[in-house]
């Protein structure tokens, strides 16, 4: 049988494999996101790489399951989340999938906090002008004129962009020189042999540069989401577990415990495996490991991500500084997963009532610290407003979905995909979960609409500055018809794109930091809309097989 008919029979195997769990994937996947979109992105991972088919299929379906539970596309190009890595397990004499988050998936994760309207990871060029005042929180990065070539890489810098009371924050993470970053990759990479570094520090070394950047600078910085606080822990890690209600943090091995500066972490007894062998089969058994039934009244995965996202915002990184909280407020120095739902609602409580380190990294002096001496009772729920929002307060809040890019669809379709967005962010941002934001009462409505006009401006200054970049890219690799850049933004994305009001704020981050990868190299551009116009393309072919 030749490489490219067993490649076939494997993917095939793999859909089945998936179709088999229709039922907990669907219940993983993000509202609006199918199972044949989910197929699609499987099937990219294998043709990127086809060595996967050699690996243990429980852990290809485990890193597709963390993927849609964190709304992360594996294997798209055009995105850059994630993707599919074969690494040998020698421990288990076996090949596994290994989930590597990319950087773009790192600045996707990032905006999911309602204070991060920018993120950005770059790099810094022979023949570039780069000057950064960390004191006056300003950086200057100027490439060189067009035409003029750019040289090797020097360092590498990361920004985001804080919403706060007085406007919008820049937050710069320290530089890493070259030599900085190489040293980095070789204390933390995470694939070794004999004749070391391979696999994607090897390969790919600028992307883990970039990812590096935001994981082990940046987010010590700036205010970080759930989802960013879960993918950290996750990234480049192995899971066989399928269970859709299952924290990703609990089910996920990681080789070797990560240092806090790591971008990426691991023994030097990790290795990619190499090519395809026909004889290794998708279709065995799934040793599935089964969830470990909480105690009467235990802790849950959400408390438990709520715990590890709130002692990262306030610094508490090391296990024996976590167990001292946890100790200091139940009276039992045990982890998360050992407490009683009852104890983790006192730790959450009590690490809300800590201070977090401010933009600038201080915190309020010792004896300004609230005490922890004493068990914290549950807080008691907050006050609501009983009444229903009124028709006034629901148009401005619809106004302000629409100004802020939580809803940006028109069209066939588009007041379904609308609903996702909006319903989606009202749970994620406020907690509300509703069917219609006529069910919001009048309090919510007011909450949310607070939150989405402090974050306006901010929104308004960054979308100007992204279409001004991203017109400079253009022209950078010799695009500068506006009906040439809007076809290839279209193919990009799947759909029909005539302005920049198309387009979310996120979706031009990433159309700007794609630019930024092949600047320069329009046959690199021309490859990546290929790319994801073909994916595109499957996707919706198979859409329409699975609607007949």
């Amino acid at each position: 049988m030749s490489t490219s008919t067993a490649l076939e029979r494997h993917t095939a195997q793999l859909a089945e494999q998936i179709n088999a769990r229709t039922a907990e994937f669907a219940a993983a996947l993000p509202k609006g996101v199918t199972i044949e979109q989910l197929k699609q992105d499987a099937l990219n991972c294998i043709n990127a790489t086809p060595a996967l088919v050699t690996c243990y299929t429980p852990t290809v379906l485990g890193a597709l399951m963390t993927c849609a539970q964190l709304g992360l596309r594996p294997g798209v190009a055009g995105l850059g989340h994630a993707w599919l890595l074969p690494m040998k397990n020698w421990r288990e004499k076996r090949t596994d999938a290994t989930l590597i988050i990319g950087y773009r998936g790192y600045a996707e994760l990032g905006y999911r906090h309602p204070r991060v309207v920018g993120i950005s990871s770059n790099i810094v060029r022979q023949g570039d002008l780069f000057e950064i005042d960390l004191g006056a929180k300003t950086v200057t990065h100027q490439l060189p004129p067009l035409g003029t070539p750019r040289g090797r890489p020097l360092g590498f810098y990361a920004t985001a962009d804080i919403q706060g009371p007085h406007g919008t924050n820049l937050i710069i993470a320290e530089p890493m020189s070259l030599e900085e970053m190489q040293e980095h990759r070789d204390k933390y990479a995470m694939a070794k042999n004999k004749n070391g570094i391979v696999g994607p520090w090897k390969d790919h070394f600028e992307e883990m540069a970039r990812k590096t950047m935001i994981r082990a600078r940046l987010v010590k910085m700036m205010p970080v989401a759930l989802e960013l606080n879960v993918g950290m822990m996750v990234d480049e890690g192995v899971r066989t577990n399928l269970d859709p209600d299952a924290d990703p943090v609990e089910v996920t091995e990681r080789p070797a415990p990560e240092d806090d500066e790591t971008g990426s972490g691991g023994p030097a007894t990790v290795q990619p495996a190499e090519t395809v062998r026909e004889s290794v089969t998708l279709t065995r058994p799934a040793q599935t490991a089964q969830p470990e039934a909480p105690a009467p009244g235990g802790i849950n995965s959400g408390q438990s991500s709520r715990i590890a996202a709130l002692m990262r915002e306030r610094g508490i990184t090391t296990a024996d500084a976590a167990l001292d909280v946890v100790h200091s407020v139940i009276g039992r120095r045990v982890p998360s997963r050992q407490m009683t739902a009852d104890e983790a609602g006192k730790v959450i409580a009590a690490l809300e009532a800590m201070p977090v380190p401010t933009l600038e990294g201080e915190v309020a002096p010792k004896d300004q610290r609230p005490t922890l001496a004493e068990p914290v009772q549950d807080p008691a729920p907050p006050a609501q407003t009983a009444g229903p929002a009124t028709d006034d307060q629901l148009r401005q809040l619809n106004i302000l979905f629409t100004e802020c890019g939580v809803t940006h669809h028109t069209g066939k379709g588009s007041k379904a995909k609308n609903d996702t967005e909006r319903f989606a962010w009202l749970e994620r941002t406020i907690g509300a979960k509703v069917a219609s934001t006529k069910d919001l009462t009048a309090e919510q409505v007011e909450r949310a609409i607070a939150i989405l006009t402090e974050g306006k401006v901010g929104l308004a200054q960054r979308r100007t500055e992204l279409i001004t970049t991203i017109g400079r890219l253009f022209a950078g690799i010799g695009i500068t018809d506006a009906d040439d850049q809007f076809r290839d933004v279209s193919a990009i994305l799947g759909r029909v794109v005539t302005t920049p009001a198309d387009l979310t704020v996120n979706e031009l981050a990433d159309l700007a930091a794609l630019l930024t990868d092949t600047q320069g190299k329009v046959a690199a551009w021309n490859a990546a809309v290929d790319a994801a116009e073909k994916a595109n393309r499957d996707a919706a072919q198979t859409s329409g097989t699975a609607t007949e």
